[in-house]
């Protein structure tokens, strides 16, 4: 531990501040141990350290008040503090990443559960072939997502296209209601070619159809 590093100094000042310090009187804390001017420090002085700091876990707040937490007040005693660092220790470091991938790995369960509900695995010929859009969803995360999704434009498949992104482009999914009140969403194609000029090995296909 450095004892001349700014920031030792400023946990060795705040150890004794039972009433905690402000956020502006750090700024002030820091300002001073380089001018030492008697002057108030610019808006805005350090406030990337002091928020590295405080990621790295070296304050507790409290009522509009920063202290020292714990563990940095341990570290202060034993000489082993590193302000600056992201973890102390190995273990600490270890800890919080498998803490992380935990986390992680139970969002997925939870979302992975989510998609096997009724409300997502609904059979669209319980609902007079109606795709809504958690079944839509539900198909959807069967497929490989670095492929591709094409519409057509007829149950024939005269013609096929891409599927215009309605989060970028104008135009692109319409809302609308069936007869029976139910919202309904349409989406549209962006463009129509011929199945032939758009697909490798569509007239070997249409051969063997025959």
């Amino acid at each position: 531990m450095k004892t001349n590093s700014k920031a030792i100094k400023l946990l060795e000042f705040m150890k004794d501040k039972k009433e905690g310090v402000s956020y502006s009187e750090m700024q002030q804390f820091f300002y001073d141990i380089k001018h030492n001017d008697n002057k108030k420090c610019p808006r805005g002085y350090y406030c990337v350290g002091i928020t590295q700091l405080n990621d790295n876990g070296m304050f507790k707040y409290k009522n509009k008040k920063y202290f020292i937490s714990k563990h940095a007040k341990e570290g202060l005693k034993n000489g082993t503090l590193k302000p600056y660092a992201r973890f102390q220790t190995r273990k600490q470091e270890i800890d919080y990443y498998k803490f992380r991938i935990d986390r992680w790995k139970k969002r997925a369960e939870i979302e992975r559960d989510k998609y096997k509900s009724p409300k997502y695995n609904a059979n669209t010929k319980d609902d007079n072939y109606r795709m809504k859009v958690g079944t839509l969803i539900n198909r959807l995360m069967s497929l490989n997502p670095e492929d591709y999704v094409d519409i057509s434009s007829d149950p024939e498949g005269n013609s096929f296209g891409d599927i215009a992104d309605f989060k970028y482009e104008n135009y692109a999914i319409f809302e609308g209601k069936f007869k029976d009140g139910k919202k309904v969403y349409s989406l549209m194609p962006r463009d129509s070619e011929q199945p032939e000029n758009r697909y490798d090995g569509w007239d070997v296909y249409e051969e063997r159809s025959k």
